[in-house]
């Protein structure tokens, strides 16, 4: 899976009657998995490429802070087009399911998603 292959999947949940994030947040987490299993930088750009609109800012910005932090972590350049502003978001977004988990996820995101106004623990995103 690559970055616009997910950016179609999330648009076609969206585009639901009742979309699933749980369902969102384990398809990023399989793509983030097959990003780390390409071996070839042909193949990391092609996955690190910008992707189509999901239709939605909030995961468009979720697609950027990914291509960033796995771009970051494995020593590849990082695409121009994450620092686009339409990534950062306004009001911000916090994924954990409860209030109470907010404190938390603002301490715990990684930089790539924070300066984005997402706000997730991303161990979440670490298996599917």
């Amino acid at each position: 899976m690559t970055l616009n292959s997910l950016a179609d999947v999330v648009r076609s949940e969206l585009a639901g009657p009742r979309p699933d994030q749980n369902f969102l947040l384990r398809m990023a987490a399989q793509a983030i998995s097959d990003y780390r299993s390409l071996h070839t930088p042909a193949d990391q750009d092609r996955f690190l490429r910008r992707p189509d609109s999901t239709g939605e800012r909030r995961w468009d910005a979720m697609l950027a802070a990914i291509a960033e932090r796995e771009a970051r972590r494995s020593r590849r350049e990082i695409p121009e087009w994450v620092y686009d502003n339409v990534y950062v978001l306004s009001p911000w977004w916090f994924l954990s399911p409860t209030e109470s988990l907010r404190a938390y996820s603002l301490q715990h995101s990684a930089p790539e998603f924070a300066i984005r106004n997402i706000f997730i623990d991303v161990a979440s995103l670490e298996s599917v």
